[in-house]
């Protein structure tokens, strides 16, 4: 007997199980009560490693930041977490296969959820599981943003370059660009999932465009040979190292890391009502594009 039989036979997700076993936060109270009947009525039992650091959850030893995929801001990300964390062992794990028996809690770097048992907190919003608790930019807000500013600059016909089109930010972003086209009666003229390896062909065929709305920075780079009216995101370095600079989404990833370290610890201090979802703001940094 596993947490994924229990998932299955109450039809909830396997990081539900997890969160309710360990008096984690996100999950109401019916849930809570339906999933441990399932459990106790299949006979689930924790195994021992479980047990044990259910017993440490309120005083923990080592965090684990967890990287999943890749992050524009990695450095100002951990460097947020460690200040937050600085009073505890941290250890950083690229690609865990099992975080249960490395550390007590984790921060997980990804919008993909990461099965675990332990207390976690996501930095992404994850797209599969809406139970998983998270600190994210707010995208959707930064894609509205995005949106507005090339209407207020008259353009109408926008092309959407997207990177990634399976995962939270881009999801998000986009679904904020079409929010801002709809309160003038408009759609994107294109939604083309792309690489910056790709922008060059994909723009070189496309017409009936006036900007072009790109979700980074690295497709933005490429995009500046088809157009000087572009909207990016992240403002990275690259932002500032093209000519002309561009106009960007901003948001400060120091900031992803530092609360999502105080979202963590509060779970371990069992502070209640803890939200389940942080979102942090956007802003657009306006330069030449």
């Amino acid at each position: 007997m596993n947490l994924e039989e229990v998932a299955r036979h109450a039809g909830v997700s396997r990081s539900t199980v997890s969160r309710v076993l360990n008096n984690g936060p996100g999950v109401s109270e019916e849930t809570r009560a339906a999933v441990r009947a399932v459990a106790d009525a299949l006979g689930y039992v924790p195994n021992a490693s479980a047990r044990s650091l259910a017993s440490r959850a309120h005083r923990p030893e080592t965090v684990a930041i967890a990287i999943t995929g890749d992050h524009p801001h990695l450095t100002a990300i951990l460097r947020g977490a460690a200040a937050g964390l600085r009073d505890l062992r941290i250890v950083v794990l690229i690609d865990p296969e099992d975080l249960d028996r490395t550390a007590d809690a984790a921060i997980v770097l990804g919008s993909h959820p990461h099965p675990t048992t332990i207390p976690s907190v996501h930095i992404g919003r994850p797209l599969t599981d809406p139970t998983v608790p998270y600190v994210a930019p707010d995208n959707l807000t930064g894609g509205l943003l995005a949106g507005r500013h090339l209407i207020a600059r008259g353009t109408t016909n926008v092309a959407a370059l997207l990177t990634s089109p399976d995962t939270s930010p881009t999801v998000d972003r986009l679904t904020g660009l079409r929010r801002a086209l709809d309160e003038i009666g408009r759609t994107p003229v294109a939604q083309i999932p792309c690489t910056p390896e790709t922008v060059d062909a994909e723009l070189a065929t496309l017409t009936g465009f006036d900007a072009v709305f790109c979700t980074t920075d690295t497709l933005a780079v490429p995009a500046l040979r088809h157009t000087r009216t572009l909207i990016t995101f992240d403002d990275t370095g690259l932002a500032t190292a093209t000519t002309p600079r561009l106009t960007t989404i901003q948001h400060r990833p120091e900031d992803l890391g530092a609360t999502a370290a105080w979202h963590l610890k509060a779970q371990l201090a069992g502070e209640p009502h803890l939200p389940l979802a942080i979102t942090l703001p956007m802003e657009v940094v306006a330069r030449d594009t």
